[in-house]
């Protein structure tokens, strides 16, 4: 596992907390560069790694313990060649747990990038009834009146004298004659014609609707420790680089 260990890689303490990234990778130790705007390094000894996953060292300290100088605390006792002496590793352990302030070269630069999210409305649109028309048709019975002309025959009765060329054939006996009298009699049918059509048509008008509704989004806020006493204070956040 010790092997596995090298630069770039994450160090996260015990509970979870994001440590840094490894800087320089040693025989018995390894740098942990601290924090993300104000780099600060710290000293763990490897056989304070807990395990390696990938790109991700967890050791068995928290972010308190290595900044109280505990990082160096299991160090190997080994004295062999290339190893420390236990005098050496006292010196070296009151040396090296201990952070200290480095700084980059000219023209290095690290750029942490944190993504900041926000909702955005997604509006869409569905048919629905707004509403219905009804047209009910309905029978009316109501009286018409109409004039209409018509001919009557009436019957005159006249006594005129006898012309000279009529002449009597004689014979003497009843007789009767009946003389039809005509008159026009109104008859009422009735039919169906197609007086009038109702006409119902829809017309689409568009319309502007303002819609509401909250949204979420991430802001960042920057704070900086100035003094190392775990004392932060707010950055005024102008688009100027801050530099400790």
């Amino acid at each position: 596992m010790a092997n596995e260990i090298r630069s770039g890689m994450i160090v996260h303490s015990k509970d979870g907390e994001r440590l840094g990234k490894v800087v320089q990778v040693e025989r018995e130790s390894l740098t942990i560069e601290k924090g993300f705007f104000f780099p600060t390094d710290y000293i763990c000894a490897r056989a304070n790694v807990q395990s390696v996953n990938g790109e991700d060292i967890v050791i068995r300290l928290t972010k308190a313990e290595l900044e109280t100088g505990a990082g160096m605390s299991g160090a190997g006792t080994s004295t062999g060649a290339g190893s420390f002496g236990s005098e050496e590793r006292v010196g070296a352990t009151d040396r090296l747990s201990q952070p200290r302030q480095e700084s980059r070269s000219k023209g290095q630069q690290e750029d942490v990038r944190i993504p900041l999210a926000q909702e955005e409305l997604e509006v869409q649109k569905r048919q629905r009834k707004a509403g219905a028309v009804r047209v009910t048709k309905n029978v009316v019975t109501e009286q018409k009146q109409v004039t209409v002309p018509v001919v009557r025959e009436e019957v005159r009765v006249e006594r005129v004298p006898a012309s000279a060329a009529s002449t009597a054939d004689g014979r003497f006996e009843n007789q009767s004659t009946t003389v039809p009298v005509m008159e026009e009699e109104v008859v009422v049918s009735k039919r169906p014609v197609l007086r009038e059509e109702v006409r119902i048509s829809k017309e689409a008008h568009l319309e502007q609707r303002q819609v509401n509704e909250s949204v979420r989004r991430e802001t960042a806020e920057v704070e900086e420790d100035t003094d190392d006493d775990g004392t932060y204070r707010a950055v005024k956040d102008d688009g100027t680089p801050s530099h400790l």
